[in-house]
């Protein structure tokens, strides 16, 4: 650190600051310390030399760290004691100048981007080991259902029950071409991305066949607007959808119970009343 701090200063202005401002310190003490000592014992002169002393190093080094916090915030220690899921909302608004907004209604939330590939180990694989209820949103997840059967096998050795929301079989071929032209994909072979929406649906009901212990699939006939993967009482992973974005560059909201409450709770609220609205006699009905 100390070599880091002298290349950072030497030989430009900040040198300058410091080694003026040290002998003028310099100067000062002494200054002080013969006008002091006058008329006092040998070790009460020994006394105050060692007090003048370790103030001028303490100035010294205390000036040399606020150099270093300026150059280099991000190296300031941070608190062993952080959420899960990020450190904890700001008490102080961070809107532009000229927006205003209750606090009550201003929540302040964490967003990862390119949440696959960095949220894959920590989060989404972890899910499936968890022991206790997950809701896994899906639309037409057919590149992630070939990784699926590793996943389930896991909830079947943790107990961890897995409830899947999917799109419908019969979603019609219109909607799901909107679908796909949101996301742009497939744009020479149309017809593949219908193909494997439904496709999507009856591999998931195959595997509820086989992993009917951990398993429980519905499938959903309203528009599809985010996905996403909630473990019971602890966290909320939910992906968000921009258009034309590639399936690792998307983003997605990260929430615990113990950074807001209130809005996890609201997540969690709509997507099991997406689940209950869907329960299979239901759909059958309609």
């Amino acid at each position: 650190m100390v070599c880091a701090l002298w290349s950072d200063i030497k030989g430009n202005v900040k040198w300058d600051v410091i080694k003026w401002g040290v002998l003028g310190l310099v100067v000062v003490a002494l200054s002080s310390f013969s006008l002091l000592k006058n008329g006092l014992s040998p070790w009460l002169q020994v006394a105050l030399a060692a007090c003048f002393g370790v103030t001028l190093l303490w100035a010294l080094a205390a000036t040399l760290a606020a150099i270093h916090a300026m150059r280099h915030p991000d190296s300031a220690p941070q608190s062993a004691e952080r959420p899960l899921l990020g450190v904890q909302s700001p008490t102080t608004s961070v809107l532009p100048v000229g927006w205003s907004i209750h606090e009550p209604y201003l929540k302040h939330t964490t967003i990862c981007l390119n949440y696959r590939p960095n949220l894959y180990t920590s989060h989404y694989a972890k899910a499936f080991s968890d022991g206790g209820d997950v809701l896994y949103i899906s639309v037409m997840s057919q590149n992630t259902l070939k990784k699926m059967r590793d996943h389930l096998d896991l909830c079947k050795a943790k107990g961890t029950r897995l409830r899947v929301l999917t799109w419908h079989q019969k979603i019609p071929e219109a909607v799901i071409e909107a679908y796909r032209q949101h996301l742009r994909e497939e744009d020479k072979y149309p017809e593949r991305f219908v193909t494997q929406t439904r496709q999507a649906a009856f591999d998931w009901q195959q595997l509820q066949t086989e992993y009917s212990r951990n398993l429980e699939v519905r499938e959903y006939c309203s528009v599809a607007t985010m996905q996403g993967v909630i473990v019971k009482d602890k966290w909320a992973m939910i992906e968000l959808i921009p258009y034309a974005t590639e399936t690792n560059e998307r983003p997605a909201l990260l929430h615990a119970p113990s950074t807001d409450p209130e809005l996890f709770a609201l997540l969690v609220d709509r997507f099991e009343q997406l689940w209950a609205d869907n329960r299979p006699n239901l759909i059958n009905a309609g």
